[in-house]
């Protein structure tokens, strides 16, 4: 998985980036879960885990306060 330690070590520190990648997977997973029938906030939260730091770590932890306020 080279190319997803490329994409942290270079994107990861961006807020931008991080509300971004929240958006679009979050868009994304809510529509895969709306055609499985289940809620789409089920969808949500899932690409919230896989991005965060329980999954891909995709979101830097400095991040993390600055989002909060989205929340």
């Amino acid at each position: 998985m080279a190319w997803l330690d490329i994409i942290k070590e270079s994107f990861s520190h961006h807020i931008i980036f991080s509300v971004g990648l929240l958006l679009i997977a979050g868009y994304f997973f809510g529509k895969l879960f709306e055609k499985l029938k289940l809620p789409t906030i089920t969808g949500y939260i899932v690409a919230g885990i896989i991005i965060g730091q329980s999954g891909l770590q995709l979101i830097h932890k400095s991040n993390f306060e600055s989002l909060n306020i989205l929340s």
